[in-house]
C-alpha cells in the first residue's frame, strides 16, 4: 500500500459542476486498486478525489497538497531547491504553508510546482476507467495468486495467463497505472518462461517510465518508489543479470531496497515488497561469489519474511543460507538448515523446491528422514477471495457513513469503548479530519472490512513512534524479554491517548500476556482479562459475542479467555467462546484479509483444546480448514500449530503412521521460527508416544 504523507489531515470540500474530470486507478502492493475522479475547477483550493466509477470498492482521500511533500522527498529536494531553483511564482512562504498542507493550493499553483519537479500531472492520473466492479478486484487477486505458482506449475501458469489476457482485452488498461500493472505481470510471466532477457527489459522500462520519466538504472539512487515500480525494478535487474550484468542487477537491487525503506509510510508494505527483492540480491551475491555479503542479505530477508510475509519466504532464506555456510566452510550447521527448508517447502506444498533441497543433499552426502511427508499435500487449493460490498463515497467518513448505514448499524455499534459518539458524527460528517488511525481500525474491523483495502492510513510522526513502540513491546513479550516489555508499556502508558478505549486495551491486554506466560492462567489472569474486556464493552455479556460486532482486539481477548477456562478445566464455557468467536468472525468479517488476522489463531487454539475433549474428527475438519487457509494466505507461521493438532488427532485415533508426517512437519517448521520451547514439547511428545526421536 502507498502511502501518501499528509492523508490523515485531508479534508474534504463539495466540489460543484466541474468542467472535465478524471480518475485513477492505484494497485497499492498488489493487494489493492483505487479509483479516484480527478474533478477540476479553476478556484477549487483542492482537488477532491471521489470516486465515480461504478462497482468501486476502495477509497482514498487525498488532494493536490499531499503530492507536494510527497514528490518532494521522492526526488530529496528541500522546500529552499524547490524554490530557488526553478523560479517559483510563489513566496517561499506560501510554498512552505503548501507543502505542510497548512494550506491547498489552487489547481494552476499545483501544476506549476509538479512542473518545476518535471512531474507531470498526468503521470499520476489516467483517463476514466469505467465499469470497475468486485469480479475485477477478486480477478486481480486470483491472477496474483496464480502467479505465485506459475514457476512450478503449468496449469496455475496457463490460469494466469488467461487472466491477464483478460486484463490486457479490458477498456483502459492500455493507459496509465492499470498499463503498469499489466506490463508488470507480463514481466513476470516471461521471466517464468524463458523469455530473452532484452524482451523483458523492454517490458519493464515501458512500465516504469508511465510513472517515472526521468528513471535510469544507471544513475537511480534510491529514489522514493511508487505503485508498480519496485516490482518492475526488480525484474529489470534480474533481467539484467540473465542478460550477463550481474554488477549492475547487484547495484539495482540495492537501490531498490533503499528506495523502499525512505517510503514516508507506516513499514507493513515495504517490508512485505523487501522479502523477495532481497531473496534476488542473496542468490545473485552468492552467484558472484560474495558470500559474506549475501548472507547479512539472507538474514535480513529471512527476518522480514518472518516479520511481515508470515513467513512466505522463510525456507528460501534457509536453504540459501545452508548453501552459503557450505560455501564459508561451515559445514556444521548446513544438515540442520537443509532439514528444516525441505520440511518447510513441504509445507508450503512446493515440491518441486523440496526435491531440490534433497537433492543438495545426498550431493553432499548428507541424509535425513523425511518420514513420509513427501506424500502430503500434493494438490494446493483454489484461490478464493473475499470482497466487500461496492461503496460510492467521497471521503472516509462517508465511507464509514455508507457502510454502517449499508449495514443498518446503529452509531453506537461502531463508537461504543472507542470514541465518544460525537468523535463519530464529526468523522462521518467530515467536520473534524479523520481522527486517530487506531479509532479508524476499530471502526472498520467492526463493519468486517481490512482498514489497508479502502484506505490509506498514514500515520503522523507521533502515531508512527506509538506504533514502533507497541510492536517493539510484543516482539520482547513473544522472546519472554518480559521486564524490557514492561519499560516500554510504561512509556506508553504516559501518553494522553492510552488513558482510553482501545489503545488502554492494548496495555492492558499486554499486562495480562504477560502475567500468564509468568504465573498461568490463574484467577488473577481471568481477572485481568475481563478488566481488559470492559474497556470497550464495560456492559456487554461475553454470552452475546456471536452477534455483537468485535474488533480485533476484543476478538483476541475472548481468545485469551477461552484459553484460560479450557486450562482451568472449564471446557463448556471455553469451548462455546471458541466457536461463537468463529461464527461471528465468518458472519461479520466480509474482507478475507482481515478475517484471516483472527479467525486463524482462534481455530487453531479452538482445534487444541476441543480435542482434549475427545472430539478428534471434529479436530479433524477443523485442521484440514486451517491448512488450506494458510497455503491461500501464504501463512506459514500458523502451519506448525494445525499439524501438531492434526497430529494429535490422529494418534488418539489409533492412525499412528500417518500421525507421523504432520508431527515432523509441526517439529521443524517450528525450527523455521526459532520457537524451540514448541519443538521440545513436540520431540517429546513423540518420543514418549511413538518411540521415535526427531533430529
Amino acid at each position: 500500500m502507498i502511502v501518501w504523507p499528509g492523508l490523515h489531515k485531508s479534508t474534504t470540500t463539495r466540489v460543484f459542476a466541474g468542467r472535465w474530470f478524471l480518475i485513477s486507478m492505484f494497485f497499492y502492493s498488489l493487494r489493492q486498486i483505487s479509483l479516484i475522479t480527478l474533478i477540476k475547477h479553476d478556484k477549487i483550493h483542492q482537488m477532491q478525489l471521489k470516486f465515480a466509477s461504478k462497482g468501486c470498492e476502495v477509497m482514498a482521500s487525498i488532494g493536490t497538497g499531499n503530492m507536494i511533500p510527497f514528490m518532494r522527498e521522492r526526488k530529496r529536494w528541500q522546500q529552499a531547491k524547490l524554490w530557488e531553483s526553478n523560479h517559483l511564482t510563489l513566496s517561499a512562504i506560501t510554498l512552505s504553508r503548501l507543502d505542510n498542507q497548512h494550506q491547498s493550493p489552487y489547481i494552476d499553483t499545483f501544476n506549476e510546482i509538479m512542473a518545476a519537479m518535471k512531474m507531470p500531472v498526468e503521470t499520476f492520473f489516467c483517463p476514466y476507467l469505467e465499469g470497475v466492479t468486485i469480479e475485477v478486484l477478486v480477478l486481480r487477486d486470483k491472477l496474483l495468486y496464480e502467479l505465485e505458482w506459475a514457476a512450478e506449475d503449468p496449469i496455475s501458469l496457463d490460469k494466469a495467463k488467461e487472466m491477464l489476457d483478460r486484463f490486457i482485452n479490458m477498456k483502459n488498461f492500455d493507459k496509465g497505472i492499470n498499463r503498469q500493472f499489466v506490463l508488470s505481470c507480463q514481466a513476470q510471466v516471461g521471466e517464468i518462461e524463458g523469455m530473452a532477457p532484452d524482451e523483458i527489459l523492454k517490458l519493464t522500462k515501458e512500465g516504469i517510465a508511465l510513472t517515472y520519466p526521468e528513471f535510469d538504472p544507471n544513475t537511480f539512487d534510491g529514489d522514493i518508489l511508487l505503485f508498480e515500480e519496485p516490482n518492475l525494478i526488480h525484474r529489470q535487474a534480474v533481467a539484467l543479470a540473465r542478460g550477463g550484468d550481474t554488477s549492475a542487477a547487484i547495484a539495482l537491487l540495492e537501490r531498490i531496497i533503499l528506495g523502499l525503506t525512505r517510503l514516508p509510510q507506516d513499514d507493513r508494505d515495504k517490508e512485505r515488497k523487501l522479502a523477495p527483492i532481497l531473496l534476488s540480491l542473496t542468490q545473485l551475491l552468492m552467484e558472484g561469489g560474495e558470500y559474506t555479503r549475501a548472507l547479512e542479505a539472507c538474514e535480513t530477508g529471512n527476518n522480514v519474511s518472518k516479520r511481515r510475509n508470515k513467513g512466505k519466504y522463510t525456507p528460501d532464506f534457509v536453504y540459501l543460507k545452508a548453501k552459503l555456510l557450505r560455501h564459508l566452510g561451515q559445514q556444521s550447521e548446513v544438515a540442520d538448515l537443509l532439514r528444516h527448508a525441505y520440511f518447510g517447502f513441504i509445507a508450503r506444498y512446493r515440491h518441486m523446491r523440496a526435491d531440490e533441497v534433497m537433492a543438495l543433499a545426498k550431493d553432499m552426502g548428507v541424509g535425513f528422514e523425511t518420514f513420509g511427508v513427501e506424500d502430503l499435500f500434493v494438490q494446493r487449493p483454489e484461490a478464493v477471495f473475499e470482497r466487500g460490498a461496492r461503496v460510492y463515497c467521497d471521503s472516509v467518513g462517508d465511507l464509514i457513513f455508507k457502510l454502517r448505514d449499508s449495514m443498518s448499524l446503529r452509531p453506537v455499534d461502531l463508537y461504543k469503548g472507542i470514541c465518544a459518539p460525537s468523535t463519530l458524527s464529526k468523522i462521518e460528517t467530515s467536520r473534524i479530519k479523520q481522527g486517530s488511525v487506531y479509532f479508524l481500525e476499530g471502526f472498520m474491523q467492526r463493519l468486517g472490512r481490512n482498514i489497508d483495502l479502502y484506505f490509506n492510513t498514514f500515520l503522523s510522526n507521533k502515531d508512527f513512534e506509538d506504533k514502533q513502540m507497541r510492536d517493539e513491546a510484543r516482539t520482547l513479550q513473544v522472546n519472554r524479554m518480559y521486564d524490557e516489555a514492561e519499560v516500554l508499556l510504561m512509556e506508553l502508558e504516559k501518553k494522553k491517548a492510552y488513558k482510553t478505549g482501545i489503545n488502554l486495551q492494548f496495555i492492558k491486554r499486554s499486562k495480562a500476556g504477560i502475567y500468564s506466560s509468568r504465573n498461568g492462567h490463574d484467577d488473577t489472569h481471568m481477572e485481568m482479562l475481563m478488566d481488559t474486556w470492559r474497556v470497550t464493552r464495560e456492559d456487554e455479556d461475553i454470552d452475546r459475542i456471536a452477534t455483537i460486532r468485535l474488533t480485533n482486539y476484543e476478538i483476541l481477548i475472548l481468545n485469551s479467555i477461552a484459553i484460560n477456562l479450557c486450562e482451568n478445566d472449564k471446557h463448556v464455557e471455553g469451548l462455546r467462546i471458541f466457536e461463537d468467536l468463529r461464527n461471528n468472525i465468518k458472519r461479520f468479517y466480509v474482507d478475507g484479509t482481515e478475517k484471516m488476522r483472527t479467525y486463524l489463531l482462534v481455530s487453531y487454539n479452538y482445534s487444541k483444546h476441543l480435542g482434549s475433549t475427545g472430539q478428534h474428527y471434529s479436530v479433524l475438519d477443523i485442521v484440514e480448514e486451517g491448512l488450506n487457509l494458510c497455503l491461500q494466505y501464504g501463512d506459514l507461521k500458523r502451519v506448525a500449530g494445525f499439524a501438531v493438532n492434526k497430529a494429535c488427532a490422529l494418534l488418539e485415533l489409533d492412525e499412528k503412521e500417518k500421525s507421523i508426517p504432520y508431527f515432523a512437519i509441526a517439529y521443524y517448521v517450528s525450527g523455521l521460527f526459532g520457537r524451540a520451547e514448541n519443538q521440545r514439547r513436540t520431540r517429546q511428545h513423540v518420543k514418549d508416544r511413538l518411540g521415535i526421536t526427531l533430529p
